[in-house]
């Protein structure tokens, strides 16, 4: 009976919570090393391992008798990041902090801990899929057999991928490039082609820490994206046979997936026009030029221009161009770029990838979406600014370097020391991070080896590459009425919260925590170690600590760390053996409107 009432506590203070302005509080423990406030300092050059850093340099250094010679300054190295800071940084940068990481930015610094990330091999996801579907005796097919068991195998991967390999910015950084270029498998037109889905996010893991030309590239030309925004066999207009080059992909590869729809200062703000007006990227005629761009594209492998037929190897090798069925009119582009007449179909989409990469607004666009997956859904103007500058150039003239543009995200002044300040920094979780935060805290353990949670969305409304439109899971820019929209404040994954949907993931995060979930073709039952936490359980005050370490990098505010304690102490321990504490404790941390929020 208390647990449900305490279930039932969670659950309102959770929606009471979400409704406030900035969706959290102030956190507790104790405060970590400022950085020194210098917005004129690049974030992206020189060590910026230290973590909360103290500053450099211990003044001018003492002179000789004579001041003929100067003894050289000390230069003080940046002071590395204690256990919380560490924790708190990745938390953003994985899909939940480990040892094994969390020592080496301990040791090391953040900035290092990334460099090491950039030099490991991508753990794609396509073999491993190819691998698994060997293992459940299904073999690739053309004729649709048995979809929805390649689905749910496409996110065994995929978890396994998230929770246990090593390299766990790529995977992240992956995730959030899903949520920016979108293709889902709820489109019927994917239903059926799991494996060509898999292989297009094996584009997003393979060149996340690349560059993001090369992303624009690989993912137009990829037949999943032809499938889903119809650019596949578009084909240049035909006026005898009613036929009009489809706008679809045209359309949203400037609003979606490059520019925007507003012209952009280099800090996100948008623009005026000589009449005080918003102004605009685009019009019709450009999307319909662009249209006109993408046509006459087709499978990789196909014979025939316009032929429907398909390989096994169709749905992953990049399309092809067929001059019959591309528009060889003139294309005039933004910036005064024209694409002369009787272009090769490859080559004008190259150069219009190229056009839309050289538009001013790519930089500042493309940075705060990112900035809202890692970092927060309301950063500052300056903080978009600098990533944006690092966007522009990585500090060597390359534009669209990731590399740089994770550092400058993760790395920021803001990021790094903004989590204790006002309301409006941070953001609600995004509800697999949830779930993938608790499982790599507690080394999780697959029935079968797999991790099988293939109906997540239903549960909490998130699964990777299945938004319900090409407009991702939630709109960056959604304010929920009330307090936040009264402080034009942003929280896009409020969007997907419901009371249906948070009564779901909290029942799923309990049985997780419990690890009682019974085998089905959706779920698999998913253990958690919590050896660490048992020899804890006769000690309220230090189980409270590991898990407001474990699992909240220690931000737990001290109103909440009391009501843990409290609870801990009002649950029975049986028999010498804290399992019941445990399980009750963790999952009170679990559903507890702080653990939502990330900060």
């Amino acid at each position: 009976m208390f647990k449900r009432l305490n279930k039932y506590f969670c659950f309102s203070l959770f929606l009471f919570i979400l409704t406030a302005c900035g969706g959290g509080g102030s956190g507790g423990g104790a405060p970590d090393t400022p950085l020194p406030s210098d917005e004129s300092s690049d974030t992206n050059n020189g060590d910026q391992s230290g973590g909360d850093q103290s500053g450099s340099g211990s003044g001018s250094g003492d002179q000789n008798d004579n001041g003929d010679e100067t003894t050289p300054p000390v230069i003080e190295p940046p002071a590395l990041p204690d256990e919380r800071a560490a924790r708190r940084f990745l938390m953003r940068a994985t899909f939940g902090p480990v040892k094994n990481d969390i020592d080496y930015v301990m040791t090391h610094g953040y900035e290092a801990w990334i460099d090491k990330q950039a030099i490991l091999p991508a753990s794609l996801h396509f073999d491993l899929f190819e691998t698994m579907m060997t293992e459940d005796g299904l073999s690739p097919n053309l004729n649709c057999f048995m979809p929805l068991a390649e689905q749910r195998i496409r996110m065994d991967a995929w978890w396994q991928r998230a929770l246990k390999a090593e390299d766990q910015l790529r995977q992240r950084l992956a995730f959030a490039l899903s949520q920016i270029i979108v293709i889902s498998e709820k489109n019927a037109d994917l239903l059926c082609r799991t494996r060509g889905v898999t292989n297009f996010y094996d584009i997003l893991v393979a060149n996340s820490l690349g560059n993001y030309r090369d992303i624009l590239q690989q993912t137009t030309l990829h037949p999943a994206m032809g499938y889903y925004l119809s650019s596949i066999r578009n084909r240049r207009e035909a006026t005898n046979n009613n036929i009009l080059p489809d706008e679809n992909f045209a359309r949203e590869v400037m609003q979606l997936f490059t520019i925007g729809l507003k012209e952009l200062n280099d800090n996100g703000s948008v623009k005026l026009d000589s009449a005080n007006n918003q102004a605009e990227t685009y019009n019709q005629e450009m999307i319909m030029t662009l249209a006109r761009v993408f046509t006459g594209l087709n499978y990789g492998d196909s014979t025939i221009a316009i032929s429907e037929k398909r390989t096994l190897n169709s749905d992953i090798i990049p399309m092809k161009g067929w001059i019959f069925f591309h528009d060889n009119e003139a294309k005039a582009l933004f910036n005064g770029t024209l694409l002369p007449k009787f272009g090769f179909p490859l080559d004008e989409v190259t150069a219009t990838i190229d056009n839309l990469f050289e538009h001013h607004n790519i930089a500042p666009f493309i940075s705060k979406r990112l900035i809202q997956r890692f970092v927060s859904s309301n950063p500052s103007d300056k903080y978009v600014e600098r990533v944006a500058q690092a966007f522009n150039d990585n500090g060597h003239g390359k534009k669209g370097d990731m590399i740089a543009i994770i550092k400058a995200i993760l790395l920021d002044e803001e990021a790094l020391n903004s989590h204790s300040d006002g309301q409006s920094f941070g953001k609600v979780k995004e509800p697999l991070l949830m779930f993938s935060a608790l499982w790599r805290a507690y080394d999780a353990t697959g029935e079968n080896n797999r991790f099988r949670f293939s109906n997540s969305d239903t549960i909490s409304g998130q699964k990777p590459l299945s938004a319900h439109s090409v407009f991702n899971f939630y709109s960056p820019t959604y304010s929920p009425a009330g307090t936040i929209r009264d402080h034009n404040l942003f929280s896009p994954e409020l969007q997907i919260l419901t009371a249906q949907s948070i009564t779901k993931t909290t029942n799923a995060l309990e049985e997780y925590a419990n690890s009682a979930i019974l085998n089905s073709e959706e779920r698999n039952t998913i253990s958690v170690d919590t050896s660490s936490l048992l020899p804890l359980a006769s000690t309220p005050l230090l189980l409270a600590e590991k898990l407001n370490m474990d699992l909240m990098a220690g931000s737990m505010s001290d109103e909440m760390k009391q009501v843990l304690i409290d609870f801990i102490e009002t649950t029975p321990y049986e028999n010498n053996d804290g399992t019941l504490r445990v399980n009750e404790a963790l999952f009170l941390v679990l559903s507890s409107p702080e653990f939502a929020i990330q900060r």
